[in-house]
């Protein structure tokens, strides 16, 4: 996959300090970058860079995993274009051309897939999450080949019969689900599973495995149709934290509950787990 995007009006900074004219909310690029396996990486020597063609570029550094999904960020200044640019500046031109790579120990690897919503790519104030996978997709399918060869392994499938929407140990996820989330597709019991471990009036308490990079939230419905996400507690040594969501820093099962009220007891709940 060509990594080379088109923005709408969109500028950058050179190593010199230089102002777009005039200036307009900055755009948001950001998203995760993942290895082969489906790994979020995180390290100081792991850099983002936008490059346009005119030389122009924007560093993130892939250091930590500061939001749900997102381990880079891109914080593009925008030009307007109300009024004429009387300044020589670095801006990006109009639909610029412009690649994303990612650098890890100064060397240079271009994303094999790049997956995300682009519909608002260039507007200011908006955000645009895209998720950067490195490594080699020779079928071009979204499913790395590394991560597909393991599943080889198991199944006895070439590569090319292994599909991102196929469910190849049947349990319910597919493929690419079972990729973004780190678990295995070649063992149905190793899927994304939350277990009911103890309900009450006061609260449903859970219990389920995390993967270092990957973020969880609950979300819980009354109907099966429609669902809200809800804040869960954790209980760290003698501190009990009230979140959102939960940023995992190592394998483990992680015990949570979700505080109940008078209310909720009178209905049917049902509740699931997202990972991203």
């Amino acid at each position: 996959m060509k990594a080379l995007l088109f923005l709408t009006s969109i500028c950058c900074l050179l190593s010199v300090k230089v102002f777009a004219y005039p200036p307009a909310p900055h755009h948001i690029l950001e998203g995760l970058v993942r290895n082969e396996q489906g790994v979020p990486i995180l390290g100081d020597n792991i850099m983002v860079i936008a490059v346009s063609t005119e030389g122009g570029s924007i560093v993130s550094k892939v250091n930590e995993v500061f939001r749900p999904g997102v381990n880079y960020s891109l914080n593009v200044p925008m030009e307007s274009g109300v009024g004429r640019n009387l300044f020589d500046t670095a801006a990006f031109k109009h639909k610029v051309e412009f690649s994303l790579k990612v650098i890890i120990d100064g060397k240079d690897y271009l994303p094999i897939e790049m997956i995300g919503n682009t519909s608002k790519m260039g507007m200011p104030g908006e955000t645009t999450y895209l998720d950067l996978t490195i490594g080699e997709d020779r079928d071009g399918d979204g499913l790395p080949d590394a991560w597909e060869r393991g599943i080889a392994s198991f199944t006895g499938q070439s590569l090319d019969q292994i599909g991102p929407n196929d469910d190849s140990d049947g349990d319910g996820l597919s493929n690419l689900q079972e990729y973004i989330s780190g678990s295995y597709a070649f063992d149905k019991n190793d899927g994304v599973v939350i277990h009911m471990k103890e309900v009450s009036v006061e609260k449903a308490k859970f219990e389920f495995l995390v993967i270092p990079g990957r973020t969880y939230s609950i979300e819980m419905s009354t109907d099966f149709r429609e669902w809200n996400q809800t804040d869960f507690k954790v209980t760290r040594g003698n501190i009990e934290e009230n979140l959102s969501h939960f940023i995992a820093g190592k394998v483990e099962n992680l015990s949570v509950y979700v505080p109940l009220s008078g209310g909720d007891t009178d209905k049917k709940l049902f509740f699931k787990l997202k990972v991203q």
